[in-house]
C-alpha cells in the first residue's frame, strides 16, 4: 500500500501547521510592536525605557525574520508535498501492476480483501462446483427421490385422485366403488410420497438410526403399496389412451347425486350384459331419433351393432322394469369395447313438457363414462343434419401416452429403490 494512502491526512496537514505558526509569530510580532509604542510615550524623566525600547525592537525584528523564514519553509515543504505526491502514485502504480502481474499468476494466494465481487462470486461458484463434484451421487439420489414423489403426487392431483378408476372397473367392480378406493388411495400416495420422500433424502445426507429407520422403512413400504398402485393405474391409463382430462371430466360428474346413483345401479346390468357377450365393435349409441327411436336407431344399428334396447331384449330384460334408464346406459357402455358409434338426432337437447331434456343420458352419463372405459378404443359421435348424418365434434380415439407411461414407471421403480436399498 503506497505512502500517500497511509500518510496523505498528516502530512497535507503540514502547510496549515506552518499557516497557523505563521499567524501565532504574526500576532507576537504584533503585539510586541504595540507594547514598543506604549513604553515610548513614558517621559523618560519618570523613567528611562531606553533599553526596553532597544530590546523590544530587536525583537520585533526578529520575528519579522521568523515570518520570512516560514514563508520560505511552507513554499518548501509544498513543493517537497507535491514531489513526494508524484513519486509516492508512481511507485503505486508500479506497485499494483506487479501485485495485479502476482495474483494473475497465482490467484489462489489472493486474499479476499483484495478481491472485486465479481471475483467472489465467481469463487462461489466454484467452490459450489467443488462441493457437487464431491457430492453427486448424494445430488443425484436426492434429485431422483424429489423427482419420484412430485410424479406421484403431481398425478393424484392432475387425475383427481381417479386414476385406478379405469382399471379397477376393467377388473368388474362398481365404478362407484372404483372411485372411492382410488380416491382413498390416492390421498394415501400423496402423504406417504411426501413423508417419504422427507426421510429420504435426509438418510441420503445425514443416515438414520434407530426409531427413525424403523420408520423410514414403514414410509418407504407405504410408498410402494400406495403410491406403486397409483403410479401402476396411471401407467394402464396412459398405455390405453385415458387422458387426465377425461378423467377429471369424470370426477365433475360424480359431483352430481344422480350420476353416483346411476353408477351405483349398473353394477347389476352389468353382470347381465358381460353374460350376454357384447360383440367387440358392436355397440351403438343413441339420442334424440324422436318418438319412433327405438326402430330408427335398430334400423342405423343394420346388422354389425346392437343398441341398448337389443341387447336387453336378447339378455331378456324387460324395458318395462327399468326406472331409471341411467343405470342400464352406463352399465352398457362400461361392457362395450372397441369403437363405439353415437348417433345423435337433431331433437338432442330439447325440453320437454315434463321437463325432462332429450338426450340426457348420452350428454350427462354416457359420453363421460365412455372415455375412461379401457375396453372402448374410440367413440364416434354422428349429428343429423338436413343432408343426412356427418361426423361431430366430441368424440375420441385413443392415443398411447408415451410420457406420462415413462415418468410413472420410472417413479414406481424408485419406490422399489427406497424399498429393497435402505
Amino acid at each position: 500500500m503506497s505512502t500517500i494512502t497511509l500518510y496523505a491526512r498528516k502530512v497535507n496537514r503540514m502547510p496549515s501547521l506552518i499557516r497557523d505558526v505563521r499567524s501565532s509569530v504574526r500576532e507576537f510580532r504584533s503585539e510586541v510592536e504595540d507594547l514598543r509604542n506604549s513604553t515610548m510615550s513614558i517621559d523618560s524623566s519618570v523613567c528611562n525605557l531606553d533599553d526596553v525600547i532597544a530590546s523590544l525592537r530587536a525583537s520585533s525584528n526578529t520575528q519579522e525574520e521568523k515570518l520570512e523564514k516560514l514563508e520560505d519553509i511552507k513554499e518548501e515543504v509544498e513543493e517537497f508535498i507535491d514531489d513526494v505526491v508524484s513519486i509516492d502514485e508512481d511507485a503505486a502504480e508500479a506497485i499494483n501492476q506487479s501485485k495485479d502481474d502476482f495474483y494473475d499468476e497465482y490467484y489462489y494466494l489472493k486474499p479476499d480483501c483484495e478481491k472485486s465481487g465479481w471475483e467472489k462470486f465467481k469463487d462461489g461458484l466454484k467452490d459450489f462446483g467443488n462441493w457437487c463434484k464431491e457430492h453427486w451421487k448424494q445430488i443425484v439420489i436426492t434429485a431422483v427421490i424429489i423427482i419420484g414423489a412430485v410424479i406421484t403426487i403431481v398425478a393424484v392431483v392432475a387425475t383427481g385422485g381417479l386414476a385406478l378408476v379405469p382399471l379397477l372397473t376393467a377388473l368388474g367392480i362398481s365404478a362407484s366403488t372404483a372411485a372411492i378406493i382410488s380416491g382413498v388411495i390416492g390421498v394415501a400416495a400423496i402423504a406417504f410420497a411426501g413423508l417419504s420422500a422427507i426421510v429420504n433424502v435426509v438418510d441420503v445426507w445425514n443416515p438414520l438410526e434407530g426409531f427413525w429407520k424403523g420408520a423410514q422403512t414403514v414410509l418407504n413400504w407405504g410408498n410402494l403399496i400406495f403410491g406403486g398402485l397409483y403410479n401402476i393405474g396411471s401407467i394402464y391409463n396412459a398405455f390405453n389412451g385415458i387422458t387426465t382430462a377425461q378423467l377429471r371430466a369424470f370426477g365433475q360428474a360424480l359431483r352430481r347425486p344422480e350420476f353416483v346413483e346411476a353408477l351405483k345401479g349398473a353394477q347389476s346390468y352389468r353382470t347381465i350384459f358381460s353374460g350376454a357377450k357384447m360383440a367387440k365393435d358392436g355397440s351403438m349409441l343413441w339420442a334424440g331419433l324422436g318418438t319412433d327411436g327405438a326402430n330408427v336407431s335398430a334400423g342405423l344399428a343394420g346388422t354389425s351393432r346392437e343398441t341398448l334396447g337389443q341387447l336387453m331384449a336378447r339378455a331378456g330384460v324387460a324395458e318395462s322394469s327399468v326406472t331409471n334408464w341411467a343405470s342400464p346406459s352406463v352399465a352398457y357402455v362400461l361392457e362395450s369395447s372397441g369403437q363405439v358409434t353415437a348417433y345423435i338426432g337433431s331433437e338432442t337437447g330439447m325440453v320437454l313438457s315434463n321437463g325432462s331434456v332429450v338426450g340426457n343420458i348420452f350428454l350427462n352419463y354416457e359420453r363421460i363414462v365412455a372415455p375412461i372405459t379401457p375396453g372402448i378404443t374410440g367413440l364416434t359421435i354422428m349429428n343429423q343434419t338436413a343432408s343426412g348424418w356427418a361426423v361431430a365434434a366430441g368424440g375420441f380415439s385413443r392415443v398411447v401416452q408415451i410420457s406420462p407411461m415413462l415418468n410413472n414407471g420410472l417413479a414406481f421403480l424408485e419406490k422399489l429403490r427406497e424399498v429393497f436399498c435402505h
